[in-house]
């Protein structure tokens, strides 16, 4: 029944205008203004207040952000510290193979066969004295760079 009774209306009637030809003609009450200006004041407040917390969290964030990335840069640098140390020792090791070896191949003859305490003495004199450790370039204390080497 609604729709046929529609349906003959429509046909009876002119077409309506647009809906903003419609909202031209009215007039707002003074009213409807006032509590519209009140909603966008409110909001307005509230979006003042969304961006101020916005920044506090941003700049909270940011603090904690530069802490954690210096803890890490400082971590970072202890471990290259110690892979600077370690790679001296290397080097040193690596240009001294013999001189650092020998004391192993001494303890490794003695197990071989017995010495006799003139024997001992005999290689003593051959052997040439162990070098120095010469500084490392990356470091400026010579010792900083060599761990002392034990037998």
């Amino acid at each position: 029944m609604s729709s046929s009774h529609t349906q003959k209306n429509r046909g009876d009637s002119t077409p309506l205008p647009p809906i903003n030809e419609r909202l031209a003609f009215l007039r707002p009450s003074r009213e409807l203004l006032e509590y519209y200006r009140k909603k966008i004041a409110e909001f307005d407040e509230e979006h003042e207040d969304l961006v101020k917390q916005l920044e506090q969290y941003k700049a909270t964030f940011e603090e904690q952000a530069d802490a954690r990335l210096e803890q890490l840069v400082g971590v970072e640098d202890s471990v290259i510290v110690q892979l600077q140390k370690r790679a001296c020792a290397f080097a040193w090791l690596v240009s001294h193979p013999i001189a650092h070896l020998r004391p192993f191949l001494l303890f490794s003859d003695n197990l071989k066969a017995p010495l006799t305490g003139n024997h001992l003495e005999l290689k003593r004199k051959e052997e040439p004295p162990v070098p120095a450790r010469p500084p490392c370039s990356v470091h400026t204390h010579p010792t900083a760079c060599h761990p002392p080497l034990e037998f």
